[in-house]
């Protein structure tokens, strides 16, 4: 398999994207300072939600800012938590 070519199998969150689905918010750090093609992952998921029409979903990056897998509740204000 020749390098840079992804391999998306059918667990993959791409291959359940319709335009009926709800909006998603995506939130990624920044990409020069993630895992390489982690913010590119979330990018290509969220063109393929808007060139199938969902256009509500969203795609944030946070600058200067590394993420790690799970929830960052300490990045967000305390009366955007849920309860």
């Amino acid at each position: 398999m020749p390098n840079g070519l992804p391999v998306i199998d059918h667990y993959a969150p791409v291959n359940r994207v319709r335009a009926d689905t709800p909006p998603i918010l995506q939130i990624t750090g920044d990409r020069n300072l993630q895992v390489a093609d982690r913010w590119e992952h979330n990018a290509s998921h969220a063109s393929v939600l808007w060139n199938i029409g969902n256009e509500k979903s969203v795609l944030y990056q946070l600058q200067g800012v590394l993420s790690r897998y799970g929830t960052r509740t300490d990045l967000l204000p305390d009366d955007q938590l849920y309860p």
